[in-house]
């Protein structure tokens, strides 16, 4: 551990909990240097059969590939140009990575040999996959993408009156809930249509940027940058809940189901961790000291694992902080 993160952590211990004399929920254990990259690291996804975290260099045009289990990073991957989101695809454990740059949606296999592409999505940004139908929903221009990744091809898109920064697809039910801060609002897109069957203003706050979703209690969780807030929705009716307060310009944000906890990080430097009391009840339990620019986060239910990614800033090296979740 070197020893900015050193010193986050004691700030953690020392500053974070909102209720002194309570155990830390998020606690860092590991540190994993990414080496020499500088500028923007965007998001990240696990391949828990391979035990590996990819992780999208934004400026650096690469896609860094991280070994969990030996703790180090492994030889990175050139060539997309400005990728911004990453997903595993469950069947071929193919990587997606869309890249905003050129427009391009590259599929590699696990060798990170490319394999398949689409053009013309300008713009790529985030990526859902959707088990139900086999399919993957991208976020890009001012549209959301349907993509067939088997072919793979665009296989049709829903309109929108702004780039979407980001969107949650229900498993159960037939709802996509889109952010799309330009219009300050969130969309819902019916999965069979792909009509918009709803706008949910931003009043509370804007700048709607991540989102999360709590299926099985019908509520969805906006993060906003204008007004630094957590906004709270019952998708059931379509209402707003409430807010309560977040980290600063936030840009990603997780639903912990088994702890009923909310972690959002953004650029301002720390980890805000909610408790949901209950469906109606929401309050920050601790604001854990990151490091400045650390916007990017990926939760793994499954490891119970919080990743940050922590940019090149002065004396501080790029380098994924592994925190792990406490009862």
């Amino acid at each position: 551990m070197n020893r900015i993160a050193l010193i986050a952590l004691l700030l953690g211990i020392c500053l974070g909990t909102a209720h002194a004399g309570q155990p830390q929920p998020l606690v860092l254990v590991k540190t994993i240097p990414l080496g020499a990259i500088d500028g923007r690291i965007d998001h990240m996804a696990i391949d828990a059969e391979s035990e590996r975290l990819y992780v999208s260099a934004l400026t650096n045009d690469s896609l860094e590939v991280v070994d969990l289990k030996q703790g180090k990073r492994m030889r990175p991957l050139a060539g997309p140009k400005g990728p911004q989101g990453v997903m595993i695809l469950p069947e071929s454990h193919e990587i997606a990575v869309a890249c905003g740059e050129d427009g391009v949606l590259r599929l590699y296999d696990e060798k990170l040999n490319l394999v398949r592409f689409v053009n013309e999505l300008k713009d790529a940004d985030n990526l859902r996959y959707d088990s139900a139908s086999k399919r993957a929903y991208l976020g890009y221009g001012k549209a959301l993408a349907v993509i067939d990744t088997t072919v793979p091809s665009k296989l049709a898109q829903v309109a929108l009156d702004g780039h979407p920064e980001a969107f949650q697809v229900e498993k159960d039910g037939n709802n996509i809930y889109a952010n799309v801060p330009q219009s300050r609002e969130v969309v819902v897109i019916d999965k069979s249509s792909l009509q918009i069957t709803a706008h949910w203003q931003m009043l509370e706050a804007h700048e709607n940027f991540p989102m999360a979703l709590d299926e099985a209690n019908h509520r969805l969780f906006i993060g906003c940058r204008n007004r630094a807030k957590v906004l709270v929705y019952d998708t059931k009716v379509g209402s707003y809940i409430g807010k309560v307060d977040c980290v600063g310009e936030a840009d990603d944000l997780y639903f912990d189901a088994e702890r009923k906890r909310i972690y959002v990080t953004g650029g301002q430097g720390y980890i805000t961790v909610i408790s949901q009391v209950d469906p109606y009840l929401y309050k920050v339990v601790a604001n854990i000291t990151t490091s400045a620019g650390a916007r990017t986060s990926l939760f793994d239910p499954a490891s119970g694992n919080f990743y940050v990614a922590v940019p090149h800033h002065r004396d501080q090296s790029a380098a994924i902080w592994v925190y792990k979740t406490r009862p």
